[in-house]
């Protein structure tokens, strides 16, 4: 293909990526960012602004490519592109939000002058077929888009809200009342993809009347001391070994403990330099032998802050441990989330002294009691991700099947 060509493909296929990248999460994140229990008009407002920037300066970047040339003005609207994302990846508010999807129409507003660049090029007789692959890639990045958006799951969990508060002995609480409930009835659904910066349920100590209570935090911890409601870091996870020494989390780990309900999580094999190129995926799935409702262990922590109308807000959030893999995960991943025993939920939730932490608790769970298999590549949400792949003879791996 001729280095023109590849351009204009990769700029059409990169739009039609950014168009619909986001819409799998941006739910979850405008909630995050204006606290609001009705997103839709926020919804609604950002995909107008998008579509209202490509009407607005599709004719502006028309005419600046007839003067400056076709490929610059590409080239440039895909640097824009990338400033687009950078500033959503990072924005704790939402007029940032909205400056970066209004960034993104603009630059998306390019298309007029692929199509012009593809005339200027293309000899009459191969115009048409190049037309057909330039909707080719339209196609493309619109497959693409909602699958990239939606690979953020982690982990998954089968039991509503009832049957959490069954399995951990929960004090009924306030925040389970009718009215809350029907609002955040999504959020205490079960969900087989569970994707970072969601809102779940967990489970931690009330110090006023002593009792297990639940509670709906965002995944992802936002230290108290962070100069904004999202966290500068990777903080989804917290590795075991930096518990005591890391300023996010060791507060946290001395005061705030909490257990994370879940039926399986997922890991990923690392590949090899053939499978990246072919741009593999190796996902496994995890659980307890028999299948059952059990706990990660965590920590959680409290921030209080001004949102950008200078009202007071309260984010509560949450980190999964992690520690070294036993002999089930060892095989595709060199790491393992911390699961919890039911016998030690109450002393991993209990106050305790700097001295009597229960560190002793962080440890690889049995390898005899988990098992691991093989699944496809993980899309959308549903009872099929866990459908183990039949045309591998690595499948499955079980520890129990190995005795």
């Amino acid at each position: 293909m001729k280095r023109p060509l590849f351009v204009i493909f990769a700029t059409i296929a990169l739009d039609a990526i950014g168009i619909g990248l986001i819409f799998p999460i941006l739910p979850r994140l405008l909630e995050d960012v204006t606290h609001a229990s009705n997103i839709a008009p926020y919804i609604g407002g950002m995909i107008a602004l998008y579509a209202g920037m490509q009407f607005l300066f599709a004719p502006m970047l028309g005419a600046l490519s007839d003067r400056l040339g076709r490929r610059p003005v590409l080239l440039i609207s895909l640097t824009g592109a990338a400033i687009n994302y950078v500033v959503m990846a990072f924005a704790p508010q939402l007029w940032m939000l909205l400056v970066g999807r209004a960034i993104a129409g603009l630059t998306s507003a390019n298309v007029a002058v692929a199509m012009a660049y593809i005339t200027d090029i293309s000899p009459e007789d191969t115009r048409a077929r190049r037309f057909g692959l330039f909707n080719a890639m339209f196609a493309i990045g619109f497959i693409i888009d909602p699958v990239l958006g939606g690979l953020l799951g982690d982990y998954g969990r089968r039991a509503d809200k009832q049957r959490i508060a069954e399995w951990f002995h929960t004090h009924n609480t306030d925040v389970f009342n009718d009215e809350y409930y029907e609002i955040n009835s999504t959020r205490l659904a079960p969900s087989y993809n569970i994707a970072p910066e969601s809102i779940q349920p967990i489970v931690r100590f009330d110090r006023d009347t002593g009792e297990r209570v639940l509670a709906l935090m965002k995944w992802g911890l936002v230290p108290y001391w962070s100069k904004t409601p999202k966290a500068s870091f990777s903080s989804i996870n917290a590795r075991s070994d930096k518990l005591e020494s890391s300023g996010a989390w060791r507060e946290p780990w001395k005061h705030r403990r909490c257990l994370i309900p879940a039926n399986f999580f997922f890991e990923w094999e690392p590949l090899t330099k053939e499978e990246e190129k072919r741009k593999l995926s190796k996902p496994w799935a995890v659980s307890l032998a028999d299948d059952g409702l059990f706990a990660f262990g965590g920590i959680w922590d409290r921030w209080k802050g001004l949102d950008e109308k200078k009202s007071e807000i309260v984010v509560e959030s949450f980190s999964i441990i992690t520690t070294d893999p036993n002999e089930v995960l060892e095989p595709f991943h060199n790491r393992c989330p911390l699961i919890i025993e039911p016998k030690d939920y109450e002393r991993w939730l209990a106050p305790a002294e700097p001295s009597h932490l229960p560190i002793d608790l962080v440890r690889a769970y049995p390898a005899e009691e988990m098992k691991a298999w093989r699944v496809a590549k993980l899309q959308g949400n549903g009872p099929h991700l866990l459908e183990p792949l039949t045309d591998s003879s690595e499948s499955a791996r079980s520890f129990i099947a190995e005795q």
